[in-house]
């Protein structure tokens, strides 16, 4: 099912003051690990084309646009299962299709391209195959190549009153370009990305609740774009002297002509 999802970029010294405010109206989120604070950390290698088209479609506000990534979840471990994942965004509706696989077994799934094999269909992932082929489409269709790793920790909580509510607060966003697939894990080349400030998401259904306006107005946040894909790449200078942002939207207006 399609849900709202909306982003915010708030100050690091907000954040302590941030928690206080939206506690009494969340509840730590299930997969979090059992500290004080409840976060786990956030690895996706990001997939675009040899013309950035997705960069692309996301810097011009296109509504109907998509991302691909290979996604896993803290360190690792000694061979973890990841997801390919197809993000799909209709203006602000987003919805994902998902499939998880063994990370030793990435390379050899996208180069076989032999779903029955190395997809997992029995974790409860809904349509896990069929996922995984659009997935495939995607990337032989597009020639697309990983192009930036982006990592960082994410403190993650439920609605205490509606379950379908989430807010995640996503911190110490940092990025490396042209990734292997064995550096999903790797910190190696990092480089910070937005030094001061933190992105909240808030995702839900139908409505956002009013007691979230009010927190994020008493600090004077607005609701903005902040695709972590495209912070990540802006990161990098060596990418940014050939891709800057006047040239894409040269290369935008060309495509969509």
């Amino acid at each position: 099912m399609a849900r709202l999802e909306y982003k915010y970029l708030v100050r690091y010294e907000h954040l302590n003051q941030f928690r206080k405010m939206v506690t009494p109206f969340l509840e730590r989120d299930v997969y979090t690990s059992n500290g004080d604070i409840p976060e786990y950390s956030v690895r996706s290698i990001y997939f675009d084309t040899p013309t950035l088209r997705y960069y692309v479609e996301k810097i011009e506000g296109i509504d109907i646009r998509k991302k691909l990534r290979i996604r896993g979840y803290n360190g690792g471990g000694i061979n973890p299962e990841v997801f390919l994942e197809i993000k799909r965004k209709n203006i602000q509706s987003v919805w994902k299709n998902r499939a998880p696989l063994y990370y030793k077994k990435v390379d050899d799934f996208l180069l076989s391209g032999d779903v029955e094999r190395y997809i997992i269909t029995d974790n409860g992932i809904a349509h896990a195959a069929d996922n995984a082929r659009r997935f495939l489409f995607h990337v032989y269709q597009h020639a697309l190549q990983p192009l930036v790793l982006v990592t960082y920790e994410r403190e993650a909580y439920t609605g205490r009153f509606n379950r379908s509510f989430r807010l995640t607060i996503d911190k110490n966003l940092r990025s490396a370009v042209y990734p292997e697939m064995d550096q999903l894990y790797s910190e190696k080349n990092m480089v910070r990305c937005i030094p001061h400030h933190f992105v909240v998401e808030v995702k839900f259904h139908n409505r956002m609740p009013n007691w979230i306006h009010a927190i994020l107005g008493t600090l004077g946040v607005r609701r903005r774009a902040a695709s972590k894909y495209c912070i990540g790449l802006e990161a990098h200078k060596n990418v940014n002297k050939h891709f800057s942002k006047h040239a894409v939207r040269a290369l935008a207006r060309s495509v969509h002509l």
